[in-house]
């Protein structure tokens, strides 16, 4: 058996080291680091938050390796357990977070390039990623965007003037990967998961962006690394479906189903077959109703149907990029970022547009807001109409877009061309006769509300994530047997 070398740990970095840029590890890097595991202590060190280190490293990379530094190590992990985190916004408050923001969604707003997608800035726990094209964009687009950005310096540029604009923040502005640069308190660089690491008398780093203004930088040069740069590419009721919306119907708005909605739905797929439509995209339904979504249910509609998955497969894609053109569509984000940055409320995060195959989904406050900040949000738009006034501007200023604004969840709006509403999905059901749709925001204005009225479907009793008991299944199945 082999011995573990004490006192030594390999730290790697994660983009262009362990993984090609946001894609998965291959079989061979995973297998890599299993076997020299055993051998030395292992560690992880990478900007992007967990979630999307997970994405490339498995879900269960915090067990998988010894320590998961996350965010730079703002969020650190050791042997699967949470050991210290960092905030931005506590160190910054809410009004500089907020100047900062402001003038970067005016700069972007501004900026002359090819194509913009969405999520121009998100929040991390303790740090700002910004993106001049939007982090929504697809590899293509990314691998075209950082062609460009080496010719043009659209990043280099926008990091000097926000640096010279915000020098009395004291922040650190580094870019890495191909689209995106960190922005963070100085000392908040990856040197700071070193803070960590005190037992050991050896620490190897392993990046690609060592040199001066990559993201690897300071720690390759830390008296406390070795640095070494590398890269590495490395059976049911025939002609009947229940169709089920899901934020408010199958789950708390962004949450993971509870354990009886779940089983519910398993019952139920046993005599019927089940459908979920939803606004969001396949990975925020993925998180709220399972990483087997497409398997566990016989359709999965994301973004109102313009992603279709049926018995686990892809079966039908539309795209907004292509309906409306790159010129338009720039041009309703930059006033729309604008608006944004002009408007007065009491707080402001990240994500404000973000990007999706079919449609754009808008956040006054920004997606990356904590839940407690979506509860105070909501409250404060029944109050004050945030997001009604800005639906009313907008649908005013792009009436010959003819596109359509629909409000849902707690926080945001969807805006697509018009037609593209749930009713979209129907398109990959003629096989069935009976439609059983199940939603909340069943009114006029509501994100349900064509659905519901369509001739196609049988608008059924609403089922809520808050009121289903085991008691609740007897009652559906009858209906729909």
């Amino acid at each position: 058996m082999a011995v573990r070398k004490p006192g030594l740990i390999a730290l790697f970095d994660l983009d262009d080291t362990l993984t090609a840029p946001r894609k998965a590890a291959t079989p061979s890097v995973l297998e890599f680091i299993k076997e020299l595991r055993k051998v030395v202590t292992i560690g992880l060190v990478g900007g992007s938050d967990l979630s999307k280190i997970s994405e490339q490293l498995g879900k269960t990379v915090i067990n998988d390796y010894d320590y998961v530094f996350s965010e730079n190590g703002l969020v650190a992990h050791k042997d699967g357990k949470l050991i210290g985190t960092e905030s931005l916004k506590s160190f910054l408050g809410d009004e500089k977070l907020k100047e900062f923001i402001n003038f970067t969604l005016h700069y972007i707003a501004d900026l002359d390039i090819p194509i913009k997608r969405g999520t121009f800035i998100e929040l991390r726990s303790g740090m700002l990623n910004v993106s001049p094209i939007g982090r929504n964009c697809s590899q293509e687009e990314r691998d075209e965007f950082e062609k460009y950005d080496k010719v043009h310096n659209i990043r280099p540029k926008m990091v000097s003037v926000l640096r010279e604009k915000f020098a009395h923040l004291n922040l650190t502005f580094s870019i890495g990967g191909q689209i995106s640069f960190d922005v963070f308190p100085q000392g908040w660089d990856k040197t700071y998961c070193l803070r960590y690491l005190d037992e050991f008398s050896e620490i190897h780093f392993f990046g690609d962006k060592t040199y001066k203004g990559g993201n690897d930088h300071e720690i390759y040069e830390s008296e406390r690394t070795v640095g070494h740069t590398e890269t590495v590419m490395a059976v049911t009721k025939p002609g009947l479906i229940a169709l089920f919306d899901v934020d408010g119907t199958l789950t708390a708005p962004r949450k993971a189903a509870t354990p009886s909605m779940i089983e519910f739905i398993k019952e139920l797929r046993k005599v019927v077959t089940i459908g979920v439509v939803g606004g969001s995209d396949l990975s925020k339904i993925s998180e709220q109703l399972g990483k087997t979504v497409i398997n566990d249910y016989d359709y999965v509609f994301s973004e109102n149907g313009l992603v279709a998955q049926k018995d686990g497969k892809l079966i039908g894609t539309q795209s907004l990029k292509s309906f409306l053109g790159d010129e338009k569509l720039k041009e309703f984000i930059n006033f729309t970022l604008h608006y944004i940055a002009d408007l007065d409320i009491p707080i402001k995060r990240g994500t404000f547009i973000e990007f999706r195959s079919g449609m754009l989904n808008v956040s006054p406050i920004g997606r990356n807001c904590s839940q407690e900040e979506r509860d105070e949000f909501e409250k404060y738009d029944k109050v004050h109409n945030i997001r009604p006034k800005m639906v009313s501007v907008l649908r005013e200023k792009f009436a010959h877009f003819n596109l359509t604004f629909s409000i849902g969840g707690q926080i945001s709006f969807d805006v697509f061309p018009q037609g593209w509403d749930k009713t979209y999905c129907l398109r990959y059901l003629d096989e069935f006769s009976e439609i059983h749709f199940f939603g909340d925001k069943t009114y006029k204005g509501g994100n349900d509300h064509e659905i519901y009225e369509s001739e196609r479907t049988l608008p059924a009793l609403m089922i809520q994530w808050s009121s289903v008991k085991p008691s609740s299944l007897p009652e559906l199945m009858a209906m729909c047997v």
